[in-house]
């Protein structure tokens, strides 16, 4: 996940087939699957890919402003108030709820073959849950973490605001911690054992 590339072709001339309604304003990225495209805002939103028919929805007075993520049959994501949710996505009933001190900005992305969810958060900590919504562990930094995480082969790959790009074990171990200087405001792309990210500093790493 978060490799940076994509097999999918573009349009030579894109146009708009449909657009929805979702809240005064979208920071969220919508996710496909199944036919399905899910997306934050005032709420989280399930509409269909070829109409954009709303299939579900779970309003909310907090906005979504990550990305969500699906996986094995579920939707994550976390709202400015600090919740993180598990939804079911084929009807979007709710599975699970985290709460917080603070704001989740980034997607959340899963560990291959471990069921864990790791997201982090604007309380300086990566978050690990298990399927139950349980913290299965929490690595703390010394600033926000703004992007996602990307998870490599044995690696869990982050930046944050304390300018440090982070490696993690699966079981949330410290394996590198490498000063970049400046915030990292984004997610980093890792594809064969090298990790990609930009800075504040106005650097590519």
């Amino acid at each position: 996940a978060l490799t940076g590339t994509s097999s999918s072709p573009v349009p030579n001339k894109p146009s708009v087939l449909w657009s929805h309604t979702v809240g005064k304003k979208i920071v969220s990225s919508p996710v496909i699957s199944r036919g399905m495209v899910v997306i934050g805002g005032s709420g989280v939103f399930a509409l269909s890919v070829s109409n954009g028919k709303r299939l579900w929805s779970f309003p909310s007075s907090n906005s979504f402003d990550a990305p969500p993520l699906i996986h094995d049959g579920a939707v994550y994501i976390g709202d400015i108030a600090g919740t993180f949710y598990s939804f079911d996505l084929a009807g979007g009933a709710v599975r699970w709820k985290y709460t917080t001190d603070e704001q989740f900005a980034g997607s959340a992305n899963a560990v291959p073959g471990k069921g864990l969810i790791v997201a982090g958060c604007y309380d300086n900590r990566l978050y690990a849950f298990d399927a139950r919504g349980n913290v299965a562990w929490k690595f703390e930094t010394d600033n926000y973490i703004n992007g996602s995480a990307a998870v490599s082969e044995d690696r869990i790959v982050f930046g944050g605001c304390d300018g440090i790009l982070h490696a993690l074990s699966f079981s949330g171990e410290k394996r590198a911690a490498i000063e970049v200087e400046s915030y990292i405001p984004s997610s980093p792309a890792v594809i064969s054992a090298r990790a990609y990210t930009g800075n504040y500093g106005g650097y590519f790493i």
